[in-house]
């Protein structure tokens, strides 16, 4: 017996103790293996869809809202991260797979979504009005009716659908993106196999009904029994009234109650019907697994979307390393080696590397609870109640910087956020930089304001002292220098950008656009010779920044100058913003690196 069985028997066990007891005028307690009846089958869907697992069923008690708002909260971050991606590649949104999608309405849904649940938790709903109940089973009935009907042209239809996800594929220039598209095109141009194809969406549909009915069979349980899981038993919830003389048959949830069990017993009888024909699958992949003892030992494929081909492509890409300092505290650390693990793990579990940030922002929080004993703050109010992470952000970031105090604030918005993404979501390099910005958060929090102060005064010296190199002419290597900038420094190092003059500026060409990534170096030692400056690298390697004043350099710069001027408004913008985004990247990966002192 699988486990979605187990809670499908066990709710239709409760649905029988139910129904006797209502025809033996036990009101409240028939109600009460109602509500248990519709909190049991609302667990069995939510292991069924993979929703929650067994020990995340445990932590959620009575309240059958829960998960139906974690869901929601997760499809809304879906968007964002969605929204973020489309800013990054600008081809995502364009495609004719998302020409019927309207972002913004699905979004306005889920908020109205968030706020019928947030509404109803705080009404105190004891019984219903009559028609309400009617209309809801009416509902129910004219959802079980619906049947799922491929259109004539299906085979068109299916076809467009298809050369589109080629062409979306193909945008990815990976080669397992090409293995994909490959594919596609081999069902897209072999008979059988597009037949196969065909039947196959015919039975979705056909699925996609019977579980449309059973979801909101559910859902609808939950809103009539939610607020009755106690009230059904002890008085303390009726203000002193005996729970058997409360529900009795003027109520119209009792009237009804009939109804809605048969309802209930019904969607159970389709869902265990389901979940047995996918029983087999789900054993024979995990038997196969464990007789060839390969579990998380196969690489998830996903990675090689963005060009991780090999395990050690992967840890050199995506995988970011705690790198604490010695001030950061041992549970603070034990915490890290977690979220390190949770990354290499992700390698074989794609998921899992969602899983590690939101490990990090608990640990974010862990820091901040962590500081806040280390200079003696009070964890709780006057009253005795638990400080909020905000008020306890505040307190211990008093006498920071500004830029300290903006990397909390954004620090637990990630906390608040939880960055839980679900197994849909397209991680990648989306997910790195916040990564690596909230690791270097967690070190700094165990900073002293002595440290920023001194590092405040070191980055103005040494701008100051090479002000002169904001603009003018240099050889460096192959490139030709217009302008050279120091963005950051930590200890004895500091982070250097070069913008070199290019052949043609950036512009729109069939609708894409020219990458400007200047040059970045970490730098140890500097120092200028004859004119020349000497750069040694965090590596060991040896710059030289050479002054030219050839007329030949200085005709590149004035035509590469006047390509600039002569682009719109809104290209510059767009390269502008494409610079900001990559050296805020880059003092995060330079602030990560130099974190050890």
């Amino acid at each position: 017996m699988n486990e979605v069985t187990k809670w499908i028997n066990i709710a239709k066990s409760d649905i029988k103790s139910s129904k006797i007891l209502l025809e033996n005028g036990c009101y409240s307690q028939s109600y009460f293996y109602f509500q248990q009846a519709s909190e049991k089958a609302n667990k069995a869907y939510w292991l069924f869809d993979g929703t929650l697992d067994e020990n995340q069923l445990k932590k959620i008690g009575h309240n059958q809202f829960k998960p139906l708002r974690r869901n929601i909260v997760s499809e809304k971050n879906k968007i964002d991260y969605l929204r973020d991606f489309e800013e990054k590649s600008g081809f995502l949104l364009n495609s004719p797979l998302f020409k019927n999608v309207d972002i913004d309405k699905y979004q306005d849904k889920l908020n109205e979504g968030l706020k019928f649940i947030d509404r109803f938790k705080k009404r105190k709903i004891f019984d219903f009005r009559e028609e309400e109940l009617v209309e809801m089973l009416e509902t129910l009935e004219g959802i079980k009716e619906i049947k799922f009907e491929m259109p004539e042209n299906i085979s068109d239809y299916l076809k467009q659908i298809l050369k589109d996800q080629i062409e979306l594929l193909q945008k990815f220039k990976t080669e397992n993106a090409d293995e994909q598209a490959h594919n596609l095109s081999n069902i897209l141009n072999d008979h059988n196999k597009f037949s196969e194809c065909l039947k196959l969406v015919k039975e979705f549909l056909d699925g996609i009904g019977i579980l449309l009915y059973v979801s909101s069979t559910f859902r609808f349980c939950s809103i009539l029994t939610v607020r009755h899981s106690n009230s059904t038993r002890y008085p303390q919830e009726l203000d002193g009234k005996s729970p058997i003389d409360v529900y009795n048959d003027d109520l119209f949830i009792i009237r009804k109650q009939k109804d809605f069990l048969a309802r209930l017993d019904e969607a159970l009888d389709n869902l265990s019907t389901i979940s047995i024909n996918y029983k087999p699958i789900e054993v024979k992949k995990k038997t196969e697994l464990a007789v060839k003892n390969k579990l998380f030992k196969i690489p998830d494929p996903t990675w090689s979307y963005f060009g991780a081909n090999s395990e050690v492509d992967f840890y050199n890409l995506f995988v970011v390393l705690k790198n604490t300092h010695k001030d950061v505290p041992e549970n603070i650390e034990k915490g890290l080696i977690s979220f390190e693990k949770l990354q290499q793990l992700s390698y074989y579990h794609y998921p899992a590397y969602g899983d590690a940030f939101s490990r990090l922002t608990k640990i974010f929080e862990m820091s901040v609870k962590a500081k806040a004993r280390i200079l003696n703050i009070d964890l709780k109010n006057s009253n005795n109640k638990e400080k909020t992470l905000n008020i306890l952000i505040r307190e211990i970031s008093s006498g920071y910087n500004n830029s300290f105090k903006k990397n909390m604030d954004w620090g637990r918005k990630m906390r608040n956020m939880n960055a839980h993404p679900d197994l849909n979501i397209i991680h990648g390099y989306i997910l790195k930089k916040p990564l690596i910005r909230l690791v270097n958060i967690i070190n700094d929090i165990f900073r002293t304001k002595g440290f920023f102060e001194n590092e405040i005064r070191n980055f103005q010296k040494i701008k100051s002292n090479y002000k002169s190199l904001n603009k003018g002419l240099w050889i460096l290597d192959q490139y030709l220098i217009h302008s050279v900038e120091i963005i950051a420094v930590r200890n004895n190092y500091s982070l250097w950008v070069f913008y070199p003059v290019r052949r043609r500026y950036p512009h729109n060409e069939k609708g894409n656009m020219y990458a400007f990534e200047p040059l970045f170096a970490v730098i140890k030692h500097h120092k200028f010779i004859n004119d020349s400056l000497t750069l040694i690298t965090y590596d060991d390697m040896k710059i030289e920044l050479i002054p030219t004043n050839k007329t030949e350099n200085i005709e590149k710069l004035k035509h590469y100058q006047s390509q600039i001027d002569s682009t719109t408004d809104k290209n510059n913008k767009i390269m502008e913003s494409s610079k900001e985004n990559s050296i805020g990247y880059q003092i995060e990966v330079f602030k990560h690196l130099i974190s050890v002192y």
